[in-house]
């Protein structure tokens, strides 16, 4: 082939794979991303110029591991420029890409020169290959590519996250690194006849190296999502607690303010008017009356449906309540009142979405053989397609949506009982088992 056509297809290939890094950058640093003329002048100029470096680089040498380094550092650098990250992001996110194409270029280098191996036992200079060698180039991209398209909805955005874990993903990065640069001596001496071919071994352990790279990058992408989603569960959790406690200590100050009227009564018929004006001052606003009504015998259950009957009624939402009076339940007192705060929340705000003129939503509880079913339905009305939570029934919760709801499904899992779902036109449902053993009375 003449030279410099190889040396033309060496530049485009790598122009294309600095072109494939940029697109990686901008997907996942989405909103990281500054337009303009200067910018898009990095961009493209760094595409060239790297382009060009790297395929004459790449003529005299199959792969070099000063070569892989710098592109990283000049594109980090570039990319620094034309989004608001740190270098480290940056280097960490193109580092991450460009190991992808070096170790299937490797991996398929060493499985040709084992193919070769069996037809001559003379050495393989692999540098001075050229039509292999390119293909072996063109492969690896094409691996690269599909794999980013196959992955793009998971990519998106990825930068945001790696940049939580930028200084785990460099030193990640720099065993990477120590590892090209010794399959590339491991390239060198089979060139050079000072070791002998071992083509598939080094295949074999390049494959394992991708897969344990790639598997644990994504369980521990995973584990910290888990992780988050879990504190996010356990603030809502703890801020429903905390609505409890606030909601409670209103409720003794209303009992108490039955005492207050009896004495701003007192004044008032004895014509202490001043005094009267001097006490309704230190009382200060005005407030509402409480019910108190017992519907279960457990104060936190009661408390809360009775807030949130309130909040129904101030609606123009129908609630009705059919359950018996309990001494116990499977959950702890917090458990309760995240439990029925969320589900009666979740139905208030189905309720209020309804364009239905009817409004309801019916409590229920019954006990059976120690079993307990907690049933909650609400009208919901027809609603926009964008509005639906997609929930089926299911006795995990899988596919819920809102953390209201996987704080229920926690709830429910931690005590070991099932939760049914079900969404239909005009009415959602939640069924809840607790199976006790003794504590449901």
């Amino acid at each position: 082939m003449n030279r410099e056509v190889y040396l033309s297809l060496l530049i485009l290939i790598s122009m294309g794979e600095i072109w494939m890094c940029w697109r990686l950058l901008e997907g996942g640093f989405a909103d990281k991303w500054v337009s303009g003329y200067w910018k898009r002048l990095i961009k493209w100029g760094c595409i060239f110029l790297c382009g060009t470096v790297l395929g004459i680089s790449r003529e005299a040498h199959f792969f070099s591991a000063v070569m892989f380094l710098a592109c990283i550092v000049v594109i980090s650098g570039c990319a620094c420029r034309g989004m608001n990250i740190t270098f480290r992001t940056g280097f960490a996110l193109t580092g991450a890409y460009y190991s992808l194409p070096s170790f299937f270029d490797l991996f398929l280098c060493f499985l040709y020169m084992e193919k070769e191996a069996g037809l001559s036992p003379e050495p393989i200079s692999v540098d001075a290959l050229v039509e292999e060698r390119l293909l072996i180039y063109i492969l690896s991209r094409m691996w690269t590519l599909i794999l980013l398209l196959l992955s793009e909805r998971l990519l998106q955005g990825i930068g945001k996250k790696l940049s939580s874990y930028q200084n785990e993903a460099c030193v990640c990065l720099v065993v990477i690194y120590l590892l090209l640069i010794r399959y590339q001596l491991i390239l060198e001496d089979t060139t050079f006849g000072s070791r002998g071919i071992r083509g598939i071994t080094e295949s074999i352990s390049i494959a394992v190296l991708l897969a344990l790279f790639m598997t644990g990058g994504v369980l521990f992408f995973r584990y910290q999502l888990l992780k988050k989603e879990t504190e996010l569960l356990q603030i809502h959790e703890q801020m429903m607690e905390k609505q409890f406690q606030d909601m409670h200590r209103s409720r003794q100050t209303v009992h108490d303010m039955k005492n207050h009227i009896l004495l701003m009564q007192k004044y008032a018929e004895e014509g202490r008017i001043e005094e009267l004006h001097q006490y309704l001052g230190e009382l200060g606003t005005e407030m509402g009356s409480n019910s108190g009504q017992i519907l279960t015998g457990i104060e936190e259950i009661d408390f809360m449906i009775d807030q949130k009957g309130r909040e129904a009624k101030a609606l123009g939402i129908e609630m009705e309540i059919d359950m018996p009076p309990l001494k116990s339940m499977p959950v702890s007192p917090r458990e309760a009142v995240s439990l029925f705060g969320n589900l009666l929340d979740n139905a208030l705000e189905a309720c209020k979405r309804s364009g239905d003129e009817e409004k309801w939503i019916r409590l229920t509880i019954r006990i059976s053989h120690q079993i307990l079913l907690l049933k909650i339905e609400n009208s919901k009305g027809k609603i926009a397609e964008e509005d639906h939570t997609n929930l089926s029934s299911s006795r995990t919760g899988a596919g819920i949506h809102g953390y209201g709801l996987r704080n229920v499904c926690q709830i429910v899992e931690r005590h070991k009982g099932e939760i049914a779902i079900q969404d239909q036109e005009d009415t959602f449902c939640v069924r809840i088992l607790f199976f006790s053993q003794g504590g449901i009375v």
